[in-house]
């Protein structure tokens, strides 16, 4: 490949949920290039494992990324 990514790209499929803590906990990038993301929760838990997130700016990461109107007084 012309970036010479080929041995440092790996995709991982149909993984139980021990495989994927596993494979979370060698990882260090999130990255998604979707055009839609329903409720951003793939992101959220990338996030809660301390991965740094490269995503496409779609409305809903976009969304995650604003602060919040919220007033938590009430």
């Amino acid at each position: 490949m012309a970036r010479d990514i080929v041995d440092h790209v790996h995709l991982h499929l149909g993984l139980s949920k021990a495989a994927v803590r596993d494979v979370l906990s060698g990882s260090s990038l999130f990255v998604s290039a979707s055009e839609y993301e329903g409720f951003g929760i793939a992101l959220i838990e990338a996030l809660s494992a301390g991965l740094v997130p490269i995503v496409q700016p779609n409305t809903t990461f976009r969304g995650l990324a604003e602060p919040s109107s919220h007033d938590p007084s009430g």
